[in-house]
């Protein structure tokens, strides 16, 4: 089972490695655009706001799990969409297991995190510091 699969309790979950081999970037981003809610893992190597995340589980409520390996990809992940998806006021974000993920985000991948709710502090939906474009 994967990581998030467990966070989130997903039973049998489709999961997608988006890669560019396994699953093309801008289908499974055209995909994601169009739900409502998505919930989110970030994965850095390290806890620290220094680090670049490595990567990004991406559920859906359908079972399905998006699988981006932002190592392998770089800022290209989010140059194709994943920034898009991220920064988008009309889908709601759940995040899990990453306190500072939305400042990571911007100060390292220039992404401001948009509409999105902390597991652990649900209602909380504003970065420590305001998103810097």
């Amino acid at each position: 089972k994967c990581k998030m699969c467990k966070l989130i309790d997903i039973e049998n979950p489709e999961v997608f490695w988006v890669d560019n081999v396994n699953y093309d970037v801008a289908t499974a981003i055209e995909k994601l655009c169009r739900k409502k809610m998505i919930t989110a893992v970030l994965q850095p190597f390290r806890l620290e706001r220094s680090n670049p995340l490595d990567i990004i589980f991406i559920g859906t409520e359908e079972s399905e799990v998006f699988v981006f390996d932002i190592t392998a990809f770089g800022d290209q992940a989010f140059d194709l969409g994943l920034r898009q998806l991220l920064e988008s006021n009309d889908i709601i974000k759940l995040l899990f297991n990453c306190p500072d993920a939305a400042d990571t985000l911007n100060v390292i991948h220039s992404v401001c995190l948009q509409n999105f709710f902390r597991r652990s502090n649900l209602g909380g939906n504003a970065p420590k510091k305001p998103c810097i474009k």
